[in-house]
């Protein structure tokens, strides 16, 4: 009864309701116009279910685990919550199964429109449905439930909505950036770096695709070696993660928590002249250093500032060799600025603008 009314809650919020509006739909868009290519069609329903996973996931995953987990913080209802006959590892149990249920639910019904769609253009084939509920098997339900553990536990220790989007945010660009350095053919411009960077991906991949595009690449069937260790050793990740949560790291943080507030007492009087010292004369410099230090000290901007050389090199290194169609010019820098000004910038600096604001 108490996991039906959590799945009651999670159906009647906003950004619930959207993402099972949306993701049908773009799942719908990615399977209409299906291109004929050198792949046959079972390989590019693999291709089509393999974009929803890496573009869909850290989204799902940062957007929706604020609303099941965070709802007490966010509406300041956390001691009327903690007041109800009600253990806090079987709350946080019941929500944790309720956003697993709830993100299944939503890549079910996005891989059985592909599924469809695949089946109306290219003629029903047994294989489509069976690559289907591999791919749902072994590749999302895996990483859902890595995902949301790792939700439950920057809720439990951080309790920040931001922290969150943040955390998937770097997630899901991160692995662009790494699915990019294996030469992956999801990803456009992508190249190998190495060979044993590609061998680790096949091992240590969230989401197990690296190891399902090898056995695409070889011809070899669909469940390897690889693909299963990687599968398990994660979903051992993912208990694990959720029981440390839950149980040993609980105790710790409050005794911490409450030793760091009385410690804090005595520096008051300490730090307040010391604070005064650093500052600037000028109420200017005052008005500028103050911000600035702010930010600078943020940890969600020392990660933005730790990825974005990251991000910049995945763009320009697909692109020192290439060259626009009929062109008789080398590339040089201004193409490398050109990509970094107008397919990095836009989109990144609207997102740490937003941020920032």
């Amino acid at each position: 009864m108490l996991f039906i009314n959590e799945l009651r809650f999670c159906l009647r919020q906003p950004l619930v309701l959207l993402s099972l509006f949306i993701m049908p739909l773009f799942a719908y868009l990615l399977s209409v116009g299906i291109p004929e290519g050198d792949y046959s069609p079972e390989n590019q329903l693999h291709f089509t279910q393999f974009t929803l996973i890496i573009l869909a996931l850290p989204i799902l995953l940062g957007m929706l685990s604020p609303v099941v987990y965070l709802r007490d913080t966010a509406a300041n209802m956390t001691e009327l919550i903690h007041s109800t006959p009600i253990t806090s590892n079987k709350r946080w149990l019941l929500r944790y199964c309720a956003i697993v249920s709830l993100i299944m639910l939503i890549f079910i019904s996005s891989f059985l429109i592909t599924f469809c769609l695949y089946s109306l253009q290219m003629g029903f084939v047994t294989e489509f449905f069976t690559l289907t509920m591999l791919n749902l098997i072994f590749l999302v339900l895996p990483g859902v439930l890595f995902g949301t553990a790792l939700a439950l536990w920057l809720s439990i220790y951080l309790q920040s909505v931001m922290v969150i989007y943040v955390s998937f945010a770097v997630f899901g660009m991160g692995y662009l950036v790494l699915a990019s350095m294996t030469g992956s053919v999801i990803i456009a411009g992508s190249s190998l770096v190495n060979d044993t960077f590609y061998n680790a991906m096949l091992w240590f991949d969230p989401y197990g695709l690296s190891a399902v595009l090898d056995s695409i690449k070889s011809a070899n069937s669909y469940i390897s070696g690889e693909l299963m260790a990687n599968r398990l050793a994660y979903l051992l990740v993912s208990v694990a993660l959720v029981y440390f949560t839950l149980t040993i790291k609980i105790k710790s943080k409050t005794t911490k928590k409450q030793l760091d507030t009385f410690a804090a007492q005595p520096e008051l009087a300490k730090d307040q002249p010391r604070s005064k010292y650093w500052l600037p004369k000028s109420p200017l410099m005052q008005l500028i250093k103050i911000p600035l230090f702010t930010l600078l000290y943020s940890r969600v901007t020392q990660v933005i500032l730790f990825i974005w050389p990251i991000l910049i090199f995945n763009e320009v290194l697909p692109g020192i060799q290439y060259v626009e169609p009929l062109s008789v010019i080398v590339p040089n820098s201004i193409d490398a600025l050109n990509r970094v000004a107008f397919e990095v910038l836009p989109v990144i600096g609207a997102f740490i603008i937003a941020l920032w604001s």
